[in-house]
């Protein structure tokens, strides 16, 4: 990662566009690294279950709040997934939510919401930091963002990000069962699907 930072410092100095890749690759390795941390310290696994989705995300509110950062997990009734893709892609875009409202936004509270109304679910991150900043998408926590809507596209959601009410930064990723087709071909792809929910306006 410093090599690699290293060398993004010189090609920027230099004017060179291969500066932004760089940047991109050294904000992915220290992503690695600190997930590599967490893995070994037994605090998250690789992939999450689909039936453990409710307990992982509370697990991340407890690490959270062991930093100093009040984090609570809210959710009134039992939520589930079918899938484990669609768990840990979840989980991961609520793990870097609350990376991003705890360094970058210097957040004192976060809320961690899962919340399931027929076949639509979603996924609220809610914060009191300081919210985006105008230049966020140049400065580091940018990679966060798009590895968010990356994830949240991989499993057919709708992301959103927005200021929270007063302040702070509300992110949402909310997504639908697919209608299961009448007929199935040996080579049709599995029916539980997710498709995306339209964007509040």
């Amino acid at each position: 990662r410093m090599l690699a930072d290293s060398l993004r410092w010189k090609l920027a100095a230099a004017g060179r566009p291969e500066s932004e890749t760089l940047a991109e690759l050294t904000e992915l390795i220290l992503d690695a690294q600190n997930g590599a941390r967490r893995l070994a310290k037994g605090l998250f696994p690789v992939e999450v279950d689909a039936a453990g989705l409710m307990a992982a995300l509370r697990e991340l509110a407890d690490s959270v709040g062991q930093n100093g950062v009040e984090c609570i997990f809210e959710c009134d009734s039992v939520v589930a997934v079918s899938r484990n893709d669609v768990a840990t892609h979840l989980f991961r875009i609520a793990q870097e939510a609350v990376n991003n409202s705890v360094r970058h936004g210097q957040a004192q509270h976060v809320t961690i919401r899962l919340s399931g109304e027929g076949e639509t679910l979603s996924l609220e991150i809610i914060d009191d930091g300081c919210g985006l900043p105008d230049d966020f998408a140049e400065r580091s926590g940018g990679m966060g963002l798009r590895i968010m809507r990356y994830r949240a596209g991989a499993i057919g959601a709708a992301f959103d990000v927005r200021p929270a009410d007063g302040c702070g930064t509300h992110v949402t990723c909310t997504l639908r069962r697919a209608a299961p087709p009448r007929s199935r071909s040996r080579n049709s792809k599995d029916s539980d699907a997710m498709e995306p929910v339209e964007k509040p306006s």
